[in-house]
């Protein structure tokens, strides 16, 4: 990796890389690439800025999203060196308006997602509102309001791993009472000011005018990109501005760790990995991921909002790093940076190859396997068409024959194409094309019943031979009559927003507080989709619609729990 020679080489092929992906009129990204405390590779492609021709460059001001949680993690780990705080610390010694549950919320609930904190972001995606266009004017006074109001947890504190920025927001607030600042202030002294990072901060409003910024896009149904970008100051867990020249100090000090008394031991606390109350791993230290990439150690994190992007992927035994920011709401930002590590890692990587062409197809798909593609009739994929329920979650996932294989997709979502080709009768794999919309495991197992072949399981497996079981669902139909149960009013009392359900063409409509109308997925009696939200109707012992919840798909399934936000319906 330190050789000079070679390392012209490797850049040729980046190059290459990216050129196939951003030219120089389409929006762009920046990379660098850290090896032993130095930077090996650099560069910036496209454009920043598509109307005013700014090109991409070290000094773009740029949104990184969840990027931010690791800054909010270092701070945790200096408090906790200093005698401030201590992880096993229940939340409510800090702060007095959180709420009282069944069972207590600790800080390290928090620092490794698995508090149970509903997301404050999809409580506003509840509402149907629209990333790119609606969110901009909440504030850390709303989410945490959302936060305190929530009267039930997903689970219980310590039993599963869930993701959400309801935990490095409240981090955040914790941060803030502990050192008597402002949490802005406390991260700029700390980290940012120790650190030279001169162009790096957190927004206090959304609307804040930020100099030299990218702007983010995606492309259009037309094929023309268009603007798709917003700036959430909602800070702690997202809400953090920086340069790729920035970040670039923050990459070193990963490496060579200059902050806090004692240095080596900060760099451990971070990269504490949480247990489960029954003994597993989270895999997520302080606001990063713990992860394996083949034989190596890999520490990274991702961030996305609207169409900025950025992922840092790590590689501590080597002491390499590989950034990428992009403002390409198109690119697979995350897949890109791999195959930019796995050029500097060949040496080192468990992975035999027998050419550079097996090379490139293995970067792409994540070891697709040795599995071959066979045809089957289209009246033995179509058995297994229709609906699947998760066993774990509330997600429903659909499946539709085509020409011998099964086009996948999540109700109401939009998606490209997603295509799983046959193996076996049972069994198939998902096309080499990958895309940063989605990206399901690449392979799926059907089990039939024996004694009832409508009775179906279906089985997502990961790389890591992880299995998810789903359970297919017979089909129902919406009558009129049912349609009519459905439509009115409703208000929530913790929102304090009223939505209207209404019919049109056979269908119902999701009519927000803004005026906009949304499509339901009908999915079963009393249950729908809308985006990545399940309502959920309940009836009086009368038969009488009386309200109705909104929750995550993704919520992990309690029994006999009302999961979301409940909304009443108002009588006539």
């Amino acid at each position: 990796m330190s050789n000079k020679k070679t390392n012209v080489i490797l850049s040729e092929k980046i190059d290459k890389l990216i050129s196939t992906k951003i030219t120089d009129s389409t929006p762009g990204c920046g990379v660098f690439v850290l090896h032993d405390g130095k930077i090996i590779y650099k560069n910036e492609y496209g454009l920043a800025n598509l109307t005013e021709n700014s090109h991409f460059s070290s000094k773009t001001s740029f949104y990184i999203a969840s990027l931010a949680k690791q800054f909010t993690g270092m701070c945790i780990a200096l408090l906790i060196e200093r005698g401030k705080l201590n992880l096993e610390d229940d939340v409510r010694i800090y702060l007095a308006d959180f709420p009282e549950f069944e069972q207590p919320i600790k800080i390290k609930h928090l620092v490794h997602h698995m508090s149970g904190l509903e997301e404050y972001i999809h409580v506003f995606f509840k509402l149907g509102y629209d990333v790119n266009q609606e969110l901009d004017h909440y504030t850390d006074e709303d989410a945490w309001n959302i936060i305190i109001q929530q009267t039930q947890l997903k689970f219980e504190p310590g039993s599963e791993y869930s993701y959400t920025n309801s935990n490095y927001f409240t981090l955040g607030k914790i941060i803030e009472v502990v050192t008597k600042q402002d949490f802005r202030s406390f991260v700029k002294e700390e980290l940012f000011e120790k650190l030279k990072m001169q162009n790096t901060f957190f927004l206090t409003i959304s609307s804040q005018k930020v100099p030299n910024n990218a702007i983010g896009y995606k492309k259009s149904s037309l094929n023309e990109f268009e603007i798709y970008t917003t700036l959430q100051s909602i800070t702690a867990a997202s809400g953090l501005i920086t340069t790729l020249e920035d970040f670039s100090k923050w990459e070193i000090n990963f490496h060579n760790n200059q902050l806090g008394n004692d240095k080596s031991k900060i760099n451990r606390t971070i990269l504490q990995n949480g247990k489960l109350n029954d003994g597993n791993m989270t895999n997520y230290g302080f606001g990063l991921m713990l992860k394996k990439h083949y034989n190596l150690q890999h520490i990274m994190h991702a961030g996305q909002f609207a169409s900025l992007a950025s992922v840092t992927h790590r590689f501590p035994d080597q002491k390499l790093s590989v950034v990428l920011f992009t403002n390409n709401g198109d690119l697979d930002y995350i897949g890109l940076g791999l195959e930019i590590a796995n050029l500097f890692l060949s040496d080192v990587l468990e992975i035999k190859f027998e050419s550079e062409k097996q090379k490139e197809q293995v970067d792409s798909t994540q070891e697709k396997g040795n599995d071959k593609i066979i045809l089957l009739s289209k009246e033995k994929v179509r058995r297994f068409e229709g609906l699947y329920r998760s066993m774990k979650s509330q997600l429903i996932v659909s499946f539709e024959e085509s020409n011998g294989k099964l086009l996948f997709f999540v109700p109401t979502r939009e998606y490209e194409q997603v295509v799983y080709y046959p193996i076996s009768e049972s069994e198939f794999v998902l096309e080499e094309k990958r895309t940063l919309k989605l990206s399901p495991p690449p392979k799926i197992e059907f089990k039939i019943n024996e004694n009832d072949e409508s009775t179906i399981d279906l089985f997502f497996i990961s790389s890591e031979e992880v299995k998810s079981q789903y359970v297919k669902q017979q089909p129902e139909s919406l009558t009129e009559e049912t349609i009519e149960d459905y439509t009115g009013c409703y208000y929530s009392k913790r929102l304090n927003a009223t939505i209207t359900i209404l019919e049109k063409n056979q269908s119902l409509i999701f009519k927000n507080p803004l005026g906009k109308e949304l499509s339901l997925y009908f999915v079963a009696l009393d249950e729908f989709i809308r985006s990545f939200d399940k309502i959920m109707f309940n009836r009086n012992p009368q038969g009488k619609i009386v309200d109705f919840f909104i929750s995550s798909l993704f919520d992990i399934i309690q029994p006999n729990q009302n999961l979301g936000i409940r909304f009443e319906k108002l009588t006539d």
